[in-house]
């Protein structure tokens, strides 16, 4: 993907060891956001004040996207900051109400996904691991 001066990034504080761990992987360095969310109507606010991602190729991973709102929160962000480019990496893209339309709106340039749900954004397979696992 020829990402420039990568850096991974969690959209919520839940998923910093996680990032920490991706970012190990590819040998990079990791933030992870602060977010905060309306328990009556769900809304997303990005409570984190500017983060130094000018220029940056930024991998926002997270573990399950259902209707992509913290991850639509957390582009719109970043991109505010004048990153480079966007990418998001998850393990479950669920990807209800529009969702992948409604990240890709956000700015971001790809979406990648596992297949335990097939989708578009399927592009890691995982078979593998879980007959590993049985084994």
């Amino acid at each position: 993907m020829k990402l420039k001066d990568a850096l991974v990034v969690s959209p919520d504080m839940g998923g910093a060891l996680r990032a920490k761990k991706f970012a190990g992987l590819l040998q990079t360095n990791f933030i992870a956001l602060k977010k905060s969310r309306n328990r009556n109507t769900g809304k997303v606010l990005i409570q984190s004040s500017k983060v130094d991602v000018r220029g940056k190729d930024l991998i926002l991973v997270d573990d399950i996207i259902s209707t992509g709102g913290s991850i639509v929160k957390a582009a719109q962000f970043l991109k505010k900051q004048k990153c480079k480019r966007v990418f998001v990496a998850c393990t479950h893209g669920l990807f209800v109400e529009g969702a992948e339309k409604k990240i890709k709106n956000a700015g971001v340039s790809r979406i990648i996904s596992t297949n335990t749900i097939p989708r578009n954004t399927s592009k890691v397979d995982i078979s593998g691991v879980i007959a590993d696992s049985i084994r």
